[in-house]
């Protein structure tokens, strides 16, 4: 595990470098300690996962961390957000 958590160091010139590095630097970690890419890669079946979309973003609404998030979304976002990680 010591050697996953040196693959996170990042260093940018820019902004949008520093983003960048991050990202492939956590997709790094990931595979490194075995992390799944998305849902689907967990053998979720996209119509199970369909079924249920609407009731999971109604749930994150629900749920009592969500205001406190600095940017509230909306149920929309939230299954945006969902069909993305599949």
């Amino acid at each position: 595990m010591r050697g996953s958590l040196r693959c996170c160091t990042c260093q940018a010139r820019t902004a949008r470098e520093g983003t960048v590095n991050l990202i492939q630097a956590i997709g790094k970690l990931k595979r490194s300690i075995g992390i799944e890419n998305g849902i689907r890669e967990l053998g979720v079946d996209q119509d199970a996962f369909d079924e249920v979309l609407s009731r999971m973003a109604q749930t994150a609404m629900a749920d009592r961390c969500t205001p406190t998030n600095p940017r509230q979304p909306t149920e929309e976002e939230l299954e945006h957000i969902y069909r993305k990680s599949y």
